[in-house]
């Protein structure tokens, strides 16, 4: 269902239960639902945050790889959607670090494969990577 039309069952429900003298009841449920609505909007939305670094002794980068960070779901979640990976934790940093590890374990996933053992997608993310991070 729509918010609006959930406020306004939410607000035909309530009324039914109240007395015509109570409808500051009804405000403040009004007013409550629309703070957890602007609570629940604004944790979607997504920050584009650079990966500096990949805390290796393996790899560098020679350049930022930018990522997507969000809160969902109680947790924080780190992509780098090009190659389909997915880091999360319980802030911003835990996400961002967990993001990094599975990064640096493809990159020796792909490193340790030979082209022809690599499908298309993992050969497209091989050469993409081999054009940021350079192995130390």
């Amino acid at each position: 269902m729509l918010y609006q039309e959930v406020s306004q069952k939410l607000a035909e429900d309530v009324s039914v239960y109240l007395e015509p003298t109570t409808a500051s009841t009804l405000n403040f449920i009004d007013i409550n639902v629309e703070t957890i609505k602007s609570a629940v909007l604004s944790s979607q939305q997504v920050e584009i945050v650079p990966l500096l670094s990949l805390n290796s002794d393996r790899y560098k980068l020679g350049a930022p790889l930018w990522c997507q960070l969000r809160y969902t779901e109680g947790c924080y979640v780190a992509e780098l959607v090009e190659l389909n990976l997915l880091g999360s934790g319980v802030d911003k940093n835990d996400a961002l670090d967990d993001l990094k590890i599975c990064l640096v374990e493809l990159l020796d996933d792909l490193h340790e494969a030979g082209a022809d053992q690599l499908g298309k997608e993992p050969l497209k993310w091989k050469v993409l990577l081999e054009d940021f991070i350079e192995q130390r």
